[in-house]
């Protein structure tokens, strides 16, 4: 009875860290980078802010994530929302123009 507790209490631990694993995964809060040009890196961090690099040029959001919708708010103000989905390490946005961009974790 004892070794039926103990295996179960392991694979208990095993299944709990990997579920932890799995959501981490899908999280937006990291670095992303396109595969082609031109080369765009977003960078979300862990308190809302965040920011986009293309060209050389960096430019400065803050951004909120309900469901699929991600919405980005610029400094001057303005609001654009956007739909994303994170899958096997790779974010895909699709924009309010019917445009896709695809982006890796790195």
């Amino acid at each position: 009875m004892k070794k039926i507790l103990v295996l179960f209490l392991i694979t208990t631990a095993f299944i709990i860290t990997g579920c932890e694993n799995n959501s981490n995964n899908n999280s937006i809060v990291g670095t992303w980078t396109t595969t082609e040009e031109p080369i765009m890196e977003y960078t979300f961090n862990e308190d809302g802010t965040g920011k986009l690099t293309a060209d050389g040029v960096d430019i400065s959001f803050k951004y909120t994530t309900k469901g699929n919708t991600l919405t980005f708010t610029v400094d001057k103000g303005a609001t654009i929302e956007e739909t994303y989905k994170i899958n096997n390490n790779k974010l895909t946005i699709d924009d309010s123009y019917g445009n896709k961009e695809v982006y890796v974790r790195k």
